[in-house]
């Protein structure tokens, strides 16, 4: 298992803009970020999250849900953590 740190590393050292068009890159980008730890570089995370929510309209999205309970429940938000939490299991996932 990788320490945040060694996440953090390893992302920024992939080359998404080599391989993808800047689009396809960016968002590929900040679906990788809003999946690591989040008990560091909360502000990128939350970026990273707002950026699928609204840019990529991904606000119903699986994964972005969990990593916002994540984000949340990594922050002691427990009631909060609940809230997206409900919304993700009454979504039907």
């Amino acid at each position: 298992m990788m320490t945040s740190k060694e996440e953090w590393d390893f992302v920024n050292s992939l080359k998404f803009d080599e391989q993808l068009e800047y689009e396809e890159a960016y968002f590929i980008k900040m679906n990788y970020i809003s999946m690591l730890k989040k008990y560091e570089h909360v502000i990128e995370s939350q970026e990273a999250r707002s950026e699928l929510e609204n840019k990529f309209r991904l606000s119903n999205n699986a994964g972005i849900l969990l990593s916002h309970a994540d984000e949340l429940y990594t922050q002691c938000r427990f009631k909060e953590c609940l809230e997206v939490t409900t919304k993700y299991i009454f979504n039907g996932y």
